[in-house]
């Protein structure tokens, strides 16, 4: 992480007991006065950072909503790309370069 200003919203599904299995249930979860540029999805379980595509982010007023966040029993988290360090999988490299994504 890096020290950017820039928000960070910590989150996780308390409804059971925590197990085992990483299946996820999409949540809505608003943020008054959060300001992200590029927000991502941080997965603190496997590391991975997802970007959160614009059409599941919409802003009213001081408040930002997402929409249908994956959320599971283990801390995950919403920040600006700016504020995490990370390294793209090779498989994701290999994708891009033939142009598939």
């Amino acid at each position: 992480m890096r020290e950017t200003g820039q928000p960070i919203v910590v989150f996780w599904d308390k409804s059971g007991v925590p197990g085992n299995a990483n299946d996820t249930v999409p949540a809505t979860i608003k943020i008054k006065g959060g300001g992200f540029e590029r927000p991502v999805w941080v997965d603190v379980i496997t590391g991975n950072v997802y970007e959160i595509p614009a059409e599941k982010v919409s802003v009213a007023g001081e408040t930002v909503t997402f929409r249908e966040i994956p959320v599971y029993d283990a801390p995950a988290f919403i920040t600006d790309k700016g504020a995490v360090t990370y390294e793209e999988s090779a498989a994701l490299v290999y994708e891009r370069s033939q142009g598939k994504r």
